[in-house]
């Protein structure tokens, strides 16, 4: 895995015990499509985010389709 594959699997598992996060900012990070598919893993996991921004992150529309998807069932978005 990428560098930063790892880096979102340690968030992930974070937000699989921690839920008081409410403002999640990775702007401009360069996540591409991949790095956005485990941030929608991230929203199937924690409830409590209520603000999310991943602008300028290059992510494809059909990703953005999936995370809409996911935010569908986080009701605090």
């Amino acid at each position: 895995l990428q560098p930063i594959h790892h880096f979102f699997f340690s968030l992930l598992d974070t937000f699989q015990s921690h839920s008081s996060l409410k403002h999640l900012d990775l702007s401009g990070n360069k996540l591409g499509n991949s790095g956005a598919l485990i941030v929608a893993m991230i929203f199937d996991q924690n409830r409590s985010i209520s603000h999310l921004s991943l602008a300028d992150n290059q992510i494809s529309g059909a990703v953005i389709i999936q995370l809409l998807l996911s935010l569908r069932k986080n009701a605090s978005i």
